[in-house]
């Protein structure tokens, strides 16, 4: 997983996404193919907000700054797909684990992005 996911680079060896090849240097090659990773140790941050902890290591940018409401409305979108209640502004830390776990589970799908 962390070779598809681009964390670690292949010593031989070819990945291919969707019957082509593909160069996959990182986490944002892999996401921009499609791929997102649920990691099995907690990688959140309860001191942050819902929209904080999605946008870590995923940061949209536009003009030069993070885009707040394009991730508020991608969060807003994958919590009714799965039937999330669940507040961007609110801090991680007020919600049970097993919003967290939801959370975590549904940041990839919040953070691919195909084009």
């Amino acid at each position: 997983m962390n070779l598809i996911y681009g964390l670690h680079h292949p010593d031989k060896g070819e990945i291919f996404v969707n019957g082509k090849l593909a160069a996959i240097h990182s986490p944002n090659d892999s996401i921009a193919l499609g791929i997102g990773m649920v990691h099995q140790h907690f990688m959140l941050i309860p001191v942050f907000t819902v929209a904080e902890n999605v946008m870590l290591g995923d940061e949209t940018v536009k003009y030069g700054s993070l885009d707040r409401i394009a991730v508020a409305a991608r969060i807003n979108e994958i919590s009714k797909q799965y039937g999330l209640d669940i507040d961007r502004t609110q801090l991680l830390a007020i919600y049970p684990l097993a919003y967290n776990n939801a959370l975590r589970s549904s940041k990839p799908c919040i953070a691919t992005r195909r084009s």
